[in-house]
Formats: structure tokens, C-alpha cells, sequence
């Protein structure tokens, strides 16, 4: 719950010292119809609660307590034994993918649900998936407002249908499966046939009472243009990816994503993980981009030190103090706000 968070969060900070922390994005929580019903399989019966949209709880306290505390929000959640990732045969069918499956959930999430509208200057970490899906999902975001925004959504009201003209086209190419559907009053029994009719003639010209409150999907998000969507999800987002994933490059120039836009990668060397068979070749592996002229040299800085530094010290300018890297991260963030300034 929130306040338990809450609490957790002011412990690590305040008493403990601590500058980061590693927040459960996707808490599956049982069905109360089935928990009621057959408590002893409620464990089975479980939805997806992503913190930030349709969550059981209102989680703004939250985020406003890791913005106020200078702490990004860093997740790393799994997406294995969910849905079809249930294999009892086949781990990798399982495990390719899982982490960005979970943060792909969080993400939209965080967008349609308005935090990252209602929290502007909060930066959230989203380890381990990598950044392939998460150039996807920009582009399909972009492309979706495009289609759907409030301002043209009502080209696909159902009442803009030319019934008569559509009803000639079925009696024309439709063949005897759709010939005269439109005439047939949804009183009327069928077939049992699965058909164009009986959804066509609930067509009554207006949009239900709860089309028209669920018809603008981007109303959380504050966004009067596509652009905005830079500011709603390329600004506060940050991809953990790893050293060998071929994927990593498309955050940088290589994948011409709208508005020139490169989503903020940065280097996970998952030095500790079972299957890094060679510590020291993780770093290596990652400079083959630059090898293999898929990034250039300061994006690969941006990508092992400017973006992981921007993610923290963002948040708290005093995150690195006393590292060996304080000054280069101060001058970053100097530089950082000098560009934007300009801007």
C-alpha cells in the first residue's frame, strides 16, 4: 500500500542514508470475486495492478514523496509465470523478454495514468529490459494520438456510418452471409452466426454516455500536441539494458523515431548475474557498438556515464558526492542546463 511505501521509503532515506531505491513496479493482486469464492486457489486467480493506472490505491502520495526526497524511481519487476509465460517444459520461454514485458506494463501505465503530467521533474529507472521496446512503444504512442487524439477521435463515431451505402456494398460483395443484415432489428433471432448485423444495428447515431467519458484515452496526459509525448515519456524515462543486447543502438539515431527522439539508454552491466560467464568482458562488449559504427563516441558516454548520471543526479545533484566522478557529474549537469536554457 502507499502508506507502507511511504514509510519504507523515509526509513531508507532518513535513517538509513540511503540515495536509491528499487521499487516493485507490478504487484499481482487476487481477483476479489474468486478470493471470496475459493479462497484456497485465490493464488491462481490474480490481476496485474501497475501502481499508476486502474491501481487498487492511489499511489500519487508516493511518487511525490521520491520527488521531494530527491530519489528516482528505479523498478525492476518480472513478467514470468504471467499469462503465456507459464511454459512447465521450457525456461527461455519463459525468461527472453520478461523484464521488458514488465516495464512495457509500467510504462503505459505511468503515461496514460497522468504521473509523468503530474510529476514532471520525478525520473523513473526501468532496469534490465533494454530499449528496443521501448522505441516501439514511443512510435505507436505518437502514432496513436495521431489517430485518436480528443480532437479527431469522433471520425471513428459509429454514427459518421453511411448505413444505406454500407448495406449496398454487403448486398453487393457480401454474399448471402451479410445480404440485408442491416435491415434485420436485433429482436430478430439468427442463425446463431457470428455476423455484421447485430453489430451494426445498435448504431443509434450518438455516442453512449460512456463513450464519451472513456473516448479520450490521452486525457491524464496533458498533452495538447504529439510532441508533448517527448516531454511525457522520453524526458523521465531511463532503460537499463544489457551490454550484448544487438537492440541497444536503436536509442540512438540508428531507428529514425518521430521528432528525431532518443529514449535515454544506459549500460546494466549485470557483472553478478549466473550467466555472465566473463566479468571482464561485459564492458568490452558493450564498446563493440562503437566497433561496429552502430553508435559514435559520445553516445556510448552518454550511455555508460551522462545517462545514468542524469537519472540520479537529476533527482539529487548531491548524489555522487565524494565519488570519483562528482566533478564530471557536475559539469554534466551544468552543461545539461545550459543546452536546455538555450533551448
Amino acid at each position: 500500500m502507499p502508506e507502507e511505501a511511504i514509510t519504507e521509503l523515509e526509513y531508507a532515506v532518513n535513517t538509513l542514508g540511503h540515495k536509491a531505491v528499487m521499487v516493485c513496479n507490478l504487484v499481482h493482486r487476487p481477483i476479489a470475486a474468486v478470493e471470496e469464492a475459493a479462497p484456497e486457489i485465490a493464488h491462481l486467480g490474480t490481476w496485474t495492478d501497475a501502481l499508476a493506472l486502474d491501481s487498487e490505491y492511489d499511489y500519487d502520495p508516493f511518487w511525490a514523496r521520491c520527488r521531494d526526497l530527491g530519489v528516482a524511481v528505479t523498478v525492476h519487476s518480472r513478467g514470468q509465470q504471467r499469462n503465456a509465460r507459464r511454459s512447465v517444459s521450457n525456461y527461455m520461454n519463459n525468461q527472453i523478454n520478461h523484464f521488458a514485458e514488465a516495464g512495457d506494463i509500467f510504462a503505459r501505465a505511468l503515461f496514460f495514468g497522468g504521473v509523468t503530467h503530474r510529476f514532471p521533474d520525478l525520473n523513473f529507472g526501468l532496469l534490465e529490459g533494454g530499449v528496443g521496446w521501448a522505441c516501439s512503444l514511443f512510435a505507436k504512442l505518437v502514432g496513436a494520438w495521431d489517430k485518436r487524439n480528443p480532437g479527431v477521435i469522433d471520425n471513428l463515431n459509429p454514427a459518421n456510418i453511411d448505413l444505406d451505402a454500407m448495406q449496398q456494398l454487403f448486398d453487393e460483395f457480401g454474399g448471402d452471409r451479410f445480404a440485408g443484415t442491416l435491415e434485420r432489428r436485433d429482436d430478430e433471432p439468427t442463425s446463431g452466426k457470428r455476423d455484421m448485423g447485430h453489430v451494426v444495428t445498435r448504431v443509434d447515431g450518438t455516442w453512449s454516455s460512456k463513450d464519451i467519458e472513456l473516448k479520450d484515452d490521452f486525457a491524464a496526459c496533458g498533452i495538447d500536441k504529439a510532441e508533448d509525448i517527448v516531454d511525457r515519456f522520453i524526458r523521465p524515462f531511463y532503460f537499463g539494458c544489457e551490454a550484448d543486447d544487438p537492440m541497444n543502438a536503436t536509442a540512438f539515431g540508428k531507428v529514425a523515431l518521430p521528432f528525431g527522439a532518443r529514449p535515454q539508454a544506459m549500460f546494466g552491466s549485470d557483472i553478478g548475474h549466473w550467466d555472465v560467464t566473463d566479468m571482464n568482458g561485459v564492458l568490452a562488449e558493450a564498446y563493440e557498438m562503437v566497433e561496429d559504427g552502430l553508435i559514435t563516441e559520445d553516445d556510448f558516454r552518454n550511455f555508460t556515464f551522462g545517462n545514468p548520471a542524469r537519472l540520479h543526479a537529476g533527482m539529487n545533484p548531491d548524489f555522487f558526492e565524494g565519488t570519483v566522478v562528482e566533478n564530471a557529474v557536475k559539469d554534466l549537469i551544468e552543461n545539461s542546463a545550459d543546452a536546455q536554457a538555450a533551448e
